[in-house]
């Protein structure tokens, strides 16, 4: 418009020059080019290349935004483009713009109509006309100038797409919206000090140091810097309350909306720096002080983990070149540990998979140290002392990909076999056992008082986990299984053991809320527990299950279950509101409750709800306040009324004020799945589903989602969807192809880990046993440098028995079934012929070469997986082994040496009440012949040079008498005499090699004998002399036994599994140290050589699947 404005003044003069010449009748003489001679030179704006920054300090601009030169001096948050502002032509502009062109063309036909027609005449009206198409360019020019002067509207950003349309934040509005500073102080410290909100990624020193740089100078930091500070300013200010006008929920919700001003502002979706820190804390901010859940945070936080990749957060920048500092690199790692929470939390909530995964990012755990121990200067972030309790986040990122596998697996993405699951499961479990004693679970009653109470509540997260992660692990097998398989119900009752655990806790924290309760004036620790309520959700769907075999044969606990259900539906019947999770969790209670009344009522006894803290914790305190309740039908329990509404009116629960529980949508579909048509059948139908096959599941909710897809409630679809059982198949279950295990390929070399192929398919006559636990001997080392009396040669496997599961059989077996817990036997017998037998892994026979070949074939089991013969796997019963009598696998692999002494026992043919001879009775096999002996009756006369090592039998059997041998042959025999003055009935020799050059016990315990006494020798030793005529004149039998046979030691197990022999603890075995792995067979060897006292166990663990 400017151009047309100096085109008109130009044509005016030419005009007036025009009309003078015209008068005169000249014009005629002229020619028809105009020319101007000083034209008016017209400057182009061009655009600028250097921000602001630059441009003033006359250097080179990347036009980056920010630039790198304003990052380098820390003036991010300055760096600006003044760009020209062409401001859009409206269509008004377009229209004037037109009618001046139009104007322009009718003078451009009157001068040429002048030129052409010189009449006086014509000239006076062609004047008047071209003065009036000047008029109108004028007042067209001056219209448009009027509206070029007027303020421009300020310039308005386009809609982000997580956050909306928001106005562009200015350093006004930020000084505006921030507190005072000594209010915004107070609330910064609150943040710091309630450690139940603080995000590890935030370093308390480095934010101190830019906090006060912000107060200094404001321009000089970045909005994704301020959006941080708002983020944790409405954590603060949450968490104080409305103690002031600068706090409480309304101030915390304005704080939230500047932080997400700020970030748009900041263009966080650039992933320049800061923009993965402030999106993730106002992720957490939003989550923090929200009380239902919001659809958006998911979709956030996919954001946040694009920008994380896009920053590489996901990848360890100091593992192969130092790009970044350790305090970066410390500080990206527990930004990448956030993110991964998150990821867990929400695929748990909403019911999708996981967005990250173990093969796409490898960025280490977080190092256990606190801010104190590192800053911006540290050249290396060190871990703190061993003896230090280890930081919570650290052991939440440890078993984050743990977690992201089993929500896999329950959501059927990447459902496993149930041995891999049991690989699974030991894996939880020993993350679960690596929780130092500070941070285990423990009733808050008992709870220290200087314990804060975000380690309280810390304890109950990690204990929810546990419960809540075991559950969906084993939830996917309760629908492929019947009840009568194993499998089955060790799901069924893991599943339902596990609810009950967490409702219990659930009640404690919920008692210790209310007034007078420990934290009720910290209610906000215990609602940050975000997960709390949704871990509940996922865990009570097994109890409809409740009245299964096993519970009806416990009726006092089944009065202990019932009574903690009742307690925690009305606790949370009070409190819907709340959270969504909790209404959900008091309808599934209340199934619960009402299926147990139906099915069978007189096996219940139903107290009333615990009014107090003082609830039932323990099946002991059962006894008390229990009053009957008749169930009459199940109509009156759930209190049906006319409409289908199930209320509490009619309900002999009345008293618990139950919501009112209406049908959803996803679950009538389910019910029109199953063709049910009474309206409250849904509820009763819940769990059912869990017996249909997963394309029937899966067509239900295809029905849902496509009835109603606006209305679609995710908190609703997530709780059935996560408890929807996958198929399993166990016949498909996948055989590993490699074996690694420990080979010794020269006497006085080191053991090596090698691989060896496994056969596939499995050969007939073998079954694939994944090795679980397996012994280390005291002896083992002579062994490795040839000293051992036992005749193996290198190359060979070491170890002999042990613990297993089995992965594969053969087309043969009958019996045996993939995922079944066995103990393997290592005394191997060729299969056609009985007299070539020999120890795996220890002792090749000495015979023949085919003793030898024998040896070599099978091979011993220091090794992760192990190819058994048939008849050498014996099952074992793991629900009564494990679950009920709660034996670990260590202590199952005590059977080893309870094995030899049995075979020994039933050698002597040794009866309730006989008396026996045991010596030496100190060691590992002659110690486990005392105790089993005293176990099945007899009195046992154990003699040894130290009656103080045996000290451990006699204090836990009341059956074994110790006698300590003072060498002289005439005063150990009376000492004998006087124990059983008629003779003892049987004497078990269990001697070493070192024990040939001092027979003397040997002497000793034979002269004691009775007539047609029993000599059995289970030891080793050379040239040792005996009475003939004695042993002829007493009629005494003297046996040799070598190890056991089959049936024996299948007799054995069932002893164990019937209760009459015990293991573990409660029979005074151990296992010393801890469990090996296969590498530190070196370090277990060595611990081995010193334990060598009765029930001392050392073990390796070779496979991932322990549970000490």
């Amino acid at each position: 418009m400017t151009r047309l404005m100096h085109e008109t003044s130009a044509l005016r003069r030419l005009y007036s020059v025009s009309i003078v010449e015209m008068s005169n009748r000249e014009l005629a003489r002229h020619t028809n080019t105009f020319r101007v001679s000083h034209p008016q030179r017209i400057k182009r704006n061009r655009p600028t290349v250097s921000c602001s920054t630059c441009r003033a300090r006359k250097q080179k601009c990347d036009r980056q935004q920010p630039c790198s030169g304003c990052q380098r001096r820390g003036l991010g948050g300055s760096c600006r483009f003044e760009s020209i502002s062409t401001p859009a032509k409206s269509t008004s502009a377009e229209n004037s713009e037109m009618g001046v062109r139009t104007e322009l063309g009718r003078m451009r036909g009157v001068l040429q109509r002048l030129l052409s027609h010189p009449a006086q005449v014509q000239s006076e009206e062609s004047v008047k006309q071209l003065l009036d198409s000047i008029d109108c360019i004028e007042k067209t020019v001056n219209k448009d100038t009027r509206r070029q002067v007027a303020p421009a509207p300020p310039a308005s950003q386009l809609p982000d797409i997580i956050f909306g349309t928001v106005a562009k934040v200015s350093l006004q509005d930020i000084l505006t919206a921030v507190p005072p500073r000594k209010v915004a102080d107070r609330i910064v410290s609150t943040y710091f000090n309630a450690k139940h909100a603080v995000v590890p990624f935030i370093h308390t020193h480095q934010f101190r140091k830019q906090y006060e740089e912000f107060w200094k100078d404001p321009v000089s930091s970045s909005h994704l810097w301020v959006s941080i500070m708002f983020s944790i300013v409405a954590i603060g200010a949450s968490i104080s309350g409305a103690s002031t006008p600068f706090s409480g929920p309304e101030s915390s919700l304005a704080y939230t909306n500047m932080s997400a001003r700020c970030l748009v502002s900041g263009q966080y979706h650039k992933a320049v720096e800061f923009s993965v820190e402030a999106l993730t804390l106002h992720l957490h901010s939003r989550r923090f002080h929200q009380k239902s859940p919001d659809v958006d945070l998911c979709q956030l936080h996919a954001l946040a983990v694009r920008l994380a990749h896009q920053r590489f957060y996901h990848c360890e920048m100091n593992q192969f070149l130092q790009l970044i500092t350790p305090f970066e690199a410390e500080m990206r790692r527990r930004v990448w540990y956030f993110i991964q929470y998150y990821d867990v939390l929400f695929s748990l909530e909403y019911g999708v998979p996981p967005l990250i995964h173990e093969d796409t990012h490898s960025t280490g755990h977080p190092t256990d140290a606190q801010d104190d121990d590192f800053d911006e200067e540290s050249t290396v972030v060190l871990p703190r002392a061993t003896t230090d309790t280890s930081l919570p986040c650290v052991l939440m990122s440890q078993v984050l990909p743990i977690l992201r596998g089993i929500i896999c697996h329950a959501l059927g993405f990447s459902t496993c076999s149930y041995s891999d699951a049991m690989l699974v499961k030991a894996q939880l479990d020993i993350w679960y056992q690596s929780i130092p004693s500070s941070l285990r679970i423990r009733s808050i009653k008992i709870t220290a008082f200087t314990d804060s109470n975000h380690i309280i509540m810390q304890r109950v997260l990690f204990e929810l986990i546990y419960t809540t992660f075991i559950t969906l692990l084993y939830r996917p097998y309760l629908d492929s299984l019947t009840y009568s398989d194993y499998e089955f119900q060790t799901a069924l009752d893991v599943c339902r053991k596990n609810a009950v655990r967490s409702v219990r806790i659930s009640i404690e924290v919920d008692r210790e809320m209310q007034e007078g309760g420990r934290l009720h004036d910290d209610r906000h620790v215990a609602s940050s527990l975000s997960i709390n309520d949704l871990l509940m959700s996922t865990t009570l769907g097994p109890l409809e299950f409740f009245l299964n075999v096993s519970t009806c044969r416990k009726p006092i606990e089944g009065n202990y279950i019932v009574n903690t259900l009742q307690t925690a539906v009305q606790l949370w019947s009070t409190r819907p509101c709340f959270s969504p999770h909790v209404l959900e969790n008091s309808r599934l209670l209340r199934i619960t409750l009402a299926s147990i009344c139906v099915v069978g009522p007189e096996l219940i006894h139903i107290s009333h709800p615990v009014q107090d803290s003082n609830y039932i914790v323990n099946t002991e305190d059962i006894g008390e306040n229990r009053h009957n309740v008749s169930c009459h039908n199940e109509k009156e329990i759930l209190g049906v009324s006319r409409d289908g509404d199930i209320g509490a009116n009619n309900c002999p629960f009345g008293k618990l004020l139950y919501p009112p529980l209406r049908p959803t949508k996803q679950a009538s579909a389910l019910v029109n799945l199953l063709d049910v048509q009474k309206p409250r059948a849904h509820v009763l139908w819940l769990f059912k589903v869990y017996k249909e096959t997963l394309k029937c599941i899966k067509s239900a909710v295809a029905r849902f989602l496509n009835h109603d897809s606006k209305q679609s409630n995710t908190l609703s679809i997530h709780i059935y969807f996560i408890l929807l059982p996958s198929i399993s198949i166990m016949s498909n279950a996948a055989v590993p192809t490699t074996s690694t295990s420990l080979v010794l390929n020269s006497f006085n070399g080191r053991l090596d880990l090698e691989n060896t192929p496994i056969p596939s398919p499995t050969p007939f006559g073998s079954v694939v046993v994944r090795v679980l636990s397996t012994p280390v001997r005291p002896h083992q080392r002579a062994g490795f440098h040839g000293k051992s009396s036992l005749s193996f040669k290198p190359p060979y496997n070491p170890g002999d028995g042990g613990v297993g599961r089995i992965i594969s059989v053969g087309p043969d077996a009958v019996a045996l079934k993939p995922g079944q817990l066995v103990y393997m036997n290592n005394f191997v017998t060729a299969r056609d012929d009985p007299n070539t037998r020999v120890l795996l892994g220890i002792h090749d026979g000495g015979g023949p070469e085919r003793d030898i070949k024998l040896f070599n074939l099978w091979q011993g089991f220091w090794r992760d997986v192990a190819i058994v013969p048939i008849e050498n796997v014996l099952p074992l019963d793991e629900k009564i082994l494990v679950h009920e009598m709660g034996y670990s696998y260590g202590d199952l692999n005590y059977i080893q040496r309870l094995s030899v002494a049995y075979g020994g026992i039933k050698a002597a043919n040794l009866q309730a009440g006989d008396i026996v001879i045991v010596a030496p009775a100190t060691g590992h096999f002659s110690g486990a012949v005392v105790e089993l002996a005293a176990q099945i009756g007899c009195k046992v006369i154990a003699i040894s040079r130290s009656a103080s090592k045996l000290e451990p039998l006699t204090s836990r059997f009341p059956r074994v008498t110790a006698l300590e041998l003072t060498g002289d042959e005439k005063k150990d025999t009376e000492a004998i005499h006087v124990l059983a003055p008629h003779g003892v009935d049987a004497y078990i020799d269990v001697s070493p090699p070192a024990a040939t050059a001092a027979p003397h016990h040997l002497t000793v315990s034979i002269n004691s004998l009775s007539s047609f006494g029993r000599v059995i020798f289970l030891g080793m030793m050379f040239d040792i002399k005996i009475n003939y005529a004695s042993l002829m004149v007493r009629n005494i039998t003297i046996k040799a036994k070598l190890m056991y046979t089959r049936e024996e030691l299948a007799s054995l197990i069932k002893m164990i599994e019937a209760g009459v022999l015990k293991l573990g603890k409660e029979a005074g075995h151990r296992v010393v140290e801890r469990g090996y792995l296969l590498d530190e067979w070196e370090e277990a060897v060595t611990v081995a050589e010193t334990a060598v006292g009765w029930g001392e166990q050392v073990l390796l663990y070779p496979s991932p699947e322990v549970t000490e």
